[in-house]
Order: C-alpha cells, then structure tokens, then sequence
C-alpha cells in the first residue's frame, strides 16, 4: 500500500512538473516580438530573417507553393513592424535589412496591401532607404496589377524621377 502511495504522489509530482512546462513554453506573439527588438542589431537581425524567409523559394518554380503560403506572413509581419518601428535606416540597419519591408510588400503581388503600404515606401524612397529603381519596380508593378497592361510615358526622353511621379499620378496614388 506505500508502494502504491509514493508510486501514486511520484506520478502527480511528474504530470504536474509537465503542465509547468507546458505554461512556460507559450510563444509569444508577432507583434510583443516585434515590440521587443529594441537595439539596431535585434532589428537588423529580425529584419534579414524575414528578408532570408522571403527569399528560400524565389526562382524554385517547382516550390512556389511554398512562398505562396509564406508570402502573406511575411506582409503581416512586416506590417507590423513597420507600424511599431517604422521604415528601417539603411544607415544604421543596412542594405538588406531596409530591403526587405520593400521586398516583401512588393512580393505579396495585392493591390491592396500595395496601395496601403504606399506612403511608407514612397517616404523610404524620399528619405533614400530605397533605391529609385527598386520603388520604380513596385510602382510599375502595381501599374501593371491594376490596369493590366504595361504603363507606358507619354513624352521622351524623361528621367527616372519624372516616370516616378507619372507612375504615382496614373495610379491616383499621390500624397495627400
């Protein structure tokens, strides 16, 4: 009968044990994540991470099921973070970390997550965070999603500046 009693508390004292575990171990979420990156380097490193997950299946044709699936995650953390930190220095973050907010919205292919995410990107092309042909490639490819066919400029030559705004004007996308 002792056996049994100690044998009996032994397996209560484990399962409890396993339930603390179990409480302990809950992940926490995207956005108390993003909220916690509070040096240049844990925003550098979380934002290559993402730059990295969005990158593991372009050019594997065979695979585009894969960032397919990973491509609308990666525009919702990526809208998180930019609404918690804002659009990243390529100063103080670099290349390939203020790459890849522009990356991923670009990627995601929605008109409408394009449009939202409009003034960010084109604030981070004023402020030199992106290259005038990378905001030239988003812009053009909202053109294109939108209308269907290719914009095209009306005089020549013209600077990649002036197609720039042609290209804001043309998709009503202009600041307010």
């Amino acid at each position: 009968m002792m056996k049994s009693n100690i044998l009996f508390l032994f397996i209560i004292f484990f399962a409890s044990c396993k339930e603390q575990v179990k409480q302990d171990t809950t992940p926490i979420s995207v956005a108390e994540n993003i909220q916690s990156l509070n040096s240049n380097e844990a925003k550098k490193a979380w934002l290559e991470d993402i730059f990295k997950a969005d990158q593991q299946h372009r050019g594997d044709n065979s695979n585009s099921d894969a960032y397919m699936k990973k491509d609308p995650e990666n525009l919702k953390k990526i809208e998180q973070y930019l609404s918690i930190h804002g659009y990243p220095d390529i100063k103080e973050l670099g290349e390939t970390a203020a790459v890849a907010p522009w990356i991923v919205i670009h990627h995601a292919g929605l008109l409408e997550s394009r449009t939202r995410n409009f003034s960010v990107l084109h604030q981070a092309y004023k402020d030199g965070n992106i290259k005038g042909s990378a905001f030239y490639l988003y812009l053009f490819r909202t053109y294109y999603i939108k209308n269907r066919k290719k914009f095209k400029m009306d005089k020549s030559p013209f600077t990649s500046e002036e197609e720039i705004e042609a290209l804001i004007l043309a998709l009503g996308l202009s600041e307010k």
